[in-house]
């Protein structure tokens, strides 16, 4: 819990016993200076966590495609077809739902705009472009803020590990060391 509340705050907001804060962030301008780097023609998946920052960037980007959750499996196949057409450029997608059995080959960039705390995740949301009918190699952008919590997350999968495990790990050599 504490994790995923500083993971929140990092991205602008925390739901706090169900009362919404919101707090200063520059995640969309970072998303923004990266999504300006890629050119015009390239289809971009942009995978987040929080459904509340789905809808940060959704409201930051034209008409994205998105798939999460809340929508029904109809609606989903409308928004992915839509992706998949000429007039739409980004994907907007949480893991937990989009990060499975999908095959994105359109897509030769994705961004991370936050990480789950599972390397498993983080491994199936790159698989979605790693499909038959991949031409292109695919580009893999982390979002990460000058904060302790997005620090040692992609120090944790960096390491092919998952976030939680990894902390108990130097929690019990900090205590081992303590005995010492």
């Amino acid at each position: 819990q504490l994790f995923t509340a500083l993971q929140q705050i990092v991205s602008g907001f925390w739901n706090h016993k169900g009362e919404w804060l919101a707090f200063p962030h520059e995640r969309i301008n970072a998303l923004n200076m990266v999504i300006g780097g890629i050119s015009e023609g390239e289809k971009v998946i942009i995978w987040c966590k929080y459904v509340e920052s789905l809808r940060q960037i959704s409201a930051a980007l034209p008409r994205p495609a998105l798939y999460y959750g809340e929508l029904s499996e109809n609606q989903r196949a409308d928004e992915l077809e839509r992706f998949r057409g000429n007039d739409c450029r980004f994907l907007v997608a949480t893991q937990a739902t989009g990060g499975h059995g999908l095959t994105l080959n359109e897509a030769h960039y994705h961004i991370f705009y936050e990480n789950e705390f599972k390397y498993s995740h983080r491994i199936q949301a790159e698989d979605r472009s790693h499909r038959i009918g991949q031409t292109k190699p695919v580009t893999y952008i982390d979002i990460v803020a000058n904060a302790g919590i997005d620090q040692r997350i992609q120090k944790a999968l960096g390491k092919k590990e998952d976030v939680v495990r990894s902390f108990r790990r130097e929690v019990k050599k900090t205590r081992d060391l303590m005995k010492l």
